[in-house]
């Protein structure tokens, strides 16, 4: 029978359509069929490792290598689990949809702050395969950050420190270790995890300066931070326990080794609700703290983004959170009017 043949009993049949001749053997796209500037999931996920790989040798810190893996980590079980099948992988592209159904289900998950994390880290990859020729439209420069809330992390009060500072047992090391790493982030504003990386090597008790090594900092620049003589004396019994105990770092767990990043942040969270502090009491929370109160006594905000050590001056201004009783006091002592009647 041919398609021109049909059933022709019954009121109302239809023509039944059927395949007949030589036709090219139909199989699935395989790699090399793929058009070009276009990415399966599969490769997609595949090829952060190259990325990964590309970055380490630009130079990038190994606390930002980790940040990246583990934002591709969130990326990656989101995809399998939520957006489509394992099975499915090899033959689904990615688009621009893909990320916008991402951003939707982590702006339902997380915080706005956070979500811009991840999502700086998906538009840095993307580029990269754009500029790669991987894919051939630059989804990154589409995908637009989140609005977050402006002034919305408060720094601890002079009280609250207080609190915290005095309920620490100085007899006990891990609690003298801890007091010593509140003091020098209030002092100088460093990172966690550079103050988890520092060597006793980098402190020069004489001229009471403490160095960033390149290796470690965030930005990969060395940086020298001043030290105030009280908290140079503090350190000095640091620097003696771990000399005793030949030791090379600074900050070091109880049974040897550096501090590790997670367990500062667990224990100054614990600090916080000992202390009876009604908000979160981070590391990163102490930061705020040294910039606002560096503000307060007269440090101009260019030194101040300096010390913190931020590319751009809009990002050191979030860091100062003035309340009004500090605004009503800034504005009294500059007293303008007076000038002018």
């Amino acid at each position: 029978m041919t398609t021109k043949q049909a059933v022709t009993k019954g009121r109302g049949t239809r023509k039944k359509i059927i395949m007949e001749g030589n036709f090219p053997e139909v199989r699935p796209l395989e790699g090399n069929e793929i058009e070009a500037g276009t990415i399966t999931v599969k490769n997609f996920i595949e090829k952060q490792k190259e990325f990964l790989l590309t970055k380490k040798l630009e130079g990038l810190s190994e606390c930002t290598l980790r940040d990246y893996v583990n934002h591709f980590q969130y990326l990656n079980n989101w995809i399998l689990y939520e957006y489509c099948e394992e099975t499915d992988i090899e033959n689904r592209f990615v688009d621009k949809g893909l990320f916008m159904a991402y951003i939707g289900y982590m702006i339902l998950q997380f915080k706005p702050a956070t979500v811009n994390i991840r999502l700086r880290t998906m538009k840095c990859y993307l580029r990269y395969l754009f500029v790669e020729g991987i894919i051939k439209e630059d989804i990154s420069a589409k995908l637009k950050l989140v609005k977050v809330p402006k002034d919305t992390i408060q720094p601890l009060s002079a009280g609250e420190v207080k609190k915290i500072l005095k309920i620490l047992d100085l007899a006990n090391y891990a609690e003298y270790r801890d007091f010593c790493m509140m003091l020098v982030m209030l002092e100088t504003g460093v990172r966690v995890n550079e103050a988890c990386n520092l060597m006793v090597s980098d402190i020069n008790k004489k001229i009471r300066l403490l160095t960033v090594r390149s290796e470690t900092a965030k930005t990969r620049e060395e940086r020298h931070l001043p030290i105030s003589l009280k908290t140079m004396r503090y350190l000095e019994r640091l620097i003696n326990i771990a000399e005793t105990n030949s030791e090379l770092y600074l900050f070091n767990s109880s049974y040897g080794g550096r501090m590790e990043t997670l367990s500062v942040i667990k224990n100054f969270e614990k600090y916080g609700k000992k202390a009876g502090v009604r908000h979160r009491c981070t590391p990163h929370i102490f930061r705020h703290t040294m910039a606002v109160n560096s503000v307060k006594a007269g440090m101009d905000i260019f030194t101040l983004q300096k010390l913190l050590v931020h590319n751009n001056i809009t990002t050191t201004r979030q860091y100062i959170q003035l309340d009004t009783d500090d605004l009503i006091s800034s504005h009294s002592k500059a007293n303008v009017i007076n000038k002018f009647i």
